[in-house]
């Protein structure tokens, strides 16, 4: 019998036509791990789970909730009884750890208050500037210090706007050598094209178009004045302190002495471009 990684071929996997199947299955094939002498649980990792737990006004809704339901209430079995596994969730949004009641007929939300939330926001500025150096490095290209800076000063930390920004100011490799002179050329560039820029699509499709309405508000409250932020006294209010709340969560606001500001001055002027249509 072959070997991999000290752990016997893995069985023939029946179909699996319901949840008592799938749960043996799983202790089968966990057994087989643990008589390896290999100690520890698995990891399960879902990516997107939103999709998994969608919003309760949505049609249909309640079907992907039941389902959700069904396939999380024997996780958190094997979890608890067998303590075989670890679930790793990944989401735009925590409502997946923080609603209960879900729907008539669907019942409790099983895994409620049951994950530990990290928010993971964007890159600090010594991270940005690391990634900048370090994959430059790879394609030859030096980034100065200050212009390194500068991309933080404009992307935010944003991990993909950084590598975009990046991409289009080495002219994707063929300049090897960035100032902080190619940097503001770059910024000045993509702030005249956003309509048509990849940066300004993603702001409108990836950000602007998956926040509340109220979160949209904030946000047009802090640009209105311009760089200067606003102070946080002025979003007074549960619905406007909840959104801020996420708003930071996400990596898009941060507070300076209780005065709020956009992490990113190319975010911060495409929102205010907005304003100005």
């Amino acid at each position: 019998m072959r070997r991999h990684a000290g752990v016997d071929d893995l069985p023939a996997v029946p179909a699996t036509v319901d949840s008592e199947i799938f749960r043996r299955q799983f202790l089968t094939f966990f057994e087989r791990w643990e008589s390896s002498g290999r100690p520890g649980s698995f990891l399960i990792i879902f990516d997107e789970v939103d999709k998994f737990f969608p919003n309760r006004e949505i049609p249909n809704s309640t079907v992907i909730l039941a389902e959700y339901v069904h396939c999380f209430r024997v996780l958190r079995g094997l979890a608890q009884t067998r303590q075989c596994l670890v679930l790793l969730v990944i989401a735009y949004r925590p409502e997946v750890n923080r609603h209960n009641l879900l729907a008539p007929g669907v019942g409790e939300n099983p895994m409620f208050r049951s994950f530990q939330e990290e928010h993971l926001g964007f890159l600090a500025a010594a991270d940005s500037n690391a990634l900048l150096h370090d994959v430059g490095l790879w394609k030859e290209i030096t980034w100065d210090g200050p212009a390194r800076q500068r991309v933080f000063h404009y992307c935010g930390g944003h991990p993909l706007v950084t590598r975009l920004f990046a991409s289009q100011a080495c002219e994707e490799g063929v300049r090897k050598m960035i100032d902080v002179t190619r940097v503001e050329e770059v910024a000045a560039e993509i702030q005249a094209t956003f309509r048509r820029h990849d940066i300004g699509n993603y702001y409108k499709e990836g950000i602007w178009d998956l926040l509340r309405e109220e979160e949209q508000q904030v946000l047009n409250a802090i640009c209105r004045n311009g760089t200067d932020g606003i102070p946080e006294a002025e979003l007074a209010g549960e619905r406007r302190e909840d959104a801020l709340s996420s708003l930071e969560h996400f990596g898009l606001v941060t507070n300076a002495d209780r005065r709020l500001h956009l992490t990113s001055a190319l975010f911060r002027s495409w929102v205010q471009r907005r304003l100005s249509v």
